[in-house]
């Protein structure tokens, strides 16, 4: 029934409550194994959720890609995955929807988006950026 509510961590408790008793319960050996593996998943979701503003970094949103990608394929999926899913799904899509940025200069600076790109010298130019945080150096001679 704790598996079947997706109380993972109270389904260990029990799972190796079992096994105290008997090292040889089959159905405990196999519920421990899901168990953990589940709440794994659980913990790791809940990570990017709880925290979606790391996900404008392109290594933690191919992390979230992939652990999507493993709860998806899940079966089954309780109500509590299934809004996991939901909720990770549609901050990971806002997290790489790319912003218009206007950087605008006198033409004379060499202009540089930090850790991105050198924009070179510019009076304005239009650049596509994931939300995140950004830095623009500019030097000019003198």
């Amino acid at each position: 029934q704790l598996i079947d509510q997706e109380q993972w961590s109270d389904a260990i408790t029990t799972y190796q409550d079992a096994l105290e008793l008997d090292l040889t319960v089959q159905y405990a050996l196999g519920g421990l194994a899901l168990a953990r593996q589940r709440y794994e998943l659980e913990q790791t979701l809940n990570t990017f959720i709880q925290e979606p503003a790391r996900l404008s970094d392109s290594a933690i949103a191919d992390d979230a890609s992939e652990a999507l990608r493993r709860a998806q394929a899940k079966d089954p999926i309780g109500p509590k995955l299934a809004q996991q899913l939901t909720t990770l799904t549609e901050l990971y899509r806002q997290a790489n929807q790319t912003k218009p940025v206007i950087v605008r200069s006198d033409g004379a600076t060499e202009v540089v988006l930090v850790r991105h790109a050198k924009l070179g010298k510019l009076v304005s130019t239009e650049l596509a950026v994931r939300p995140g945080q950004y830095t623009l150096r500019g030097n000019s001679p003198g």
